[in-house]
């Protein structure tokens, strides 16, 4: 009988190509099933939700929304400023929003969708996600998260 070795050690490396070959779209189509996942879960978690209507509160009691109203603009980034009030109220927007980290505010008209060009490419993922039929409290938190809310009278 002949000495086989040769080929039985070419036919495992083909065997591992042909594997390889395969596997490659499935490794790139679940890394990117899984980092789409990833990017979801820093959109509307609970924390943030609750951090949003807490803002979304004060600004409300403040008066923040009427300038908001007043603008011709789609998008209006909204901040510690636009609360006109006394010097006490705009320390405590300042540390409100240091505590919990909030790195921007958005008041969003409706047919906000059309506008988002201003955004970044995650930020505009998150936007095309929600409801633009109504006005809308859009923020931004330092750690990456988003999360939105309806403004209702």
């Amino acid at each position: 009988m002949k000495n086989k070795k040769g080929f039985i050690f070419i036919e495992t490396i083909i065997v591992i190509a042909i594997l390889s070959i395969a596997l490659i779209p499935m490794y790139n189509a679940l890394y990117n099933i899984t980092n789409h996942e990833h990017q979801n879960l820093k959109h509307d978690s609970s924390i943030h939700l609750y951090r949003t209507y807490y803002i979304l509160e004060f600004l409300k009691e403040k008066g923040a929304f009427d300038l908001a109203n007043s603008s011709i603009n789609s998008t209006f980034e909204l901040s510690c400023t636009h609360i006109l009030l006394q010097p006490n109220y705009f320390q405590f927007c300042n540390s409100l929003m240091t505590n919990l980290e909030v790195e921007k505010i958005y008041f969003l008209k409706p047919g906000f969708k059309e506008n988002i060009n201003s955004f970044d490419s995650k930020e505009q993922r998150y936007l095309r996600t929600t409801d633009d039929s109504e006005s809308r409290i859009f923020i931004i938190f330092k750690d990456d998260y988003y999360a939105s809310l309806k403004v209702t009278s």
